[in-house]
């Protein structure tokens, strides 16, 4: 773990470090994760956050949402994963703001971050310290402008992970490498299988 300046991610004053900071106080360990982190490492704005709550994410999300008077939406109560959303014109650029709550699947941060996607994806820093927790080598893949797969199952375990593959790669200018390619092809016949709600 390395220590990192937490303005990049929350700029002194905004929504967003509220939020972060009142995450913080409530006395649960919390980390923010995935494309938000990896958004603000690239310098990229970020229109969410998210965060992984080891402990009961629902009551946090709750508390959150009454606090700042936003919306809250329990979005799968059997996981513990809940979205608190603040009206249009207090996100960045006049957007409605997006904050996910989830409680870490299989209990743990690093159980959490084996089951991400990719490795840009699988980096997390803890609110209290700003410490950050990058076991998969995720900012090395940022720097080289690499789209990795965390596991062999990654798409495996959600086939839907192809296309994202394919849009973050085009999207942020990374290519796909080699042995993420080869997987991403082998689970392409998988696509049929996914409902179409998804």
């Amino acid at each position: 773990m390395t220590e990192l300046d937490m303005p990049r991610f929350f700029p002194p004053g905004s929504l967003a470090e509220r939020v972060a900071r009142f995450v913080r106080d409530q006395g649960v360990e919390a980390y923010l994760v995935g494309g938000c982190v990896r958004d603000a490492l690239l310098g990229r704005p970020s229109h969410d956050l998210d965060f992984v709550i080891l402990g009961r994410a629902l009551a946090v999300a709750r508390r959150v949402a009454n606090h700042f008077g936003a919306a809250f939406y329990a979005l799968d109560a059997e996981r513990d994963t809940g979205r608190v959303i603040f009206r249009q014109g207090e996100g960045q650029g006049g957007k409605p703001f997006y904050v996910d709550f989830a409680a870490a699947r299989g209990g743990t941060l690093a159980a959490d971050l084996a089951l991400r996607d990719f490795t840009i994806n699988a980096i997390a820093v803890r609110l209290d310290g700003a410490q950050v927790v990058d076991p998969y080598g995720g900012r090395a893949g940022l720097s080289a402008g690499l789209l990795r797969a965390v596991s062999d199952r990654a798409f495996r375990d959600d086939p839907l992970r192809t296309m994202r593959a394919v849009r973050l790669a085009a999207e942020l200018g990374f290519e796909i490498e080699p042995r993420t390619e080869a997987l991403l092809r082998q689970a392409v016949p998988l696509l049929g299988d996914v409902s179409a709600e998804r």
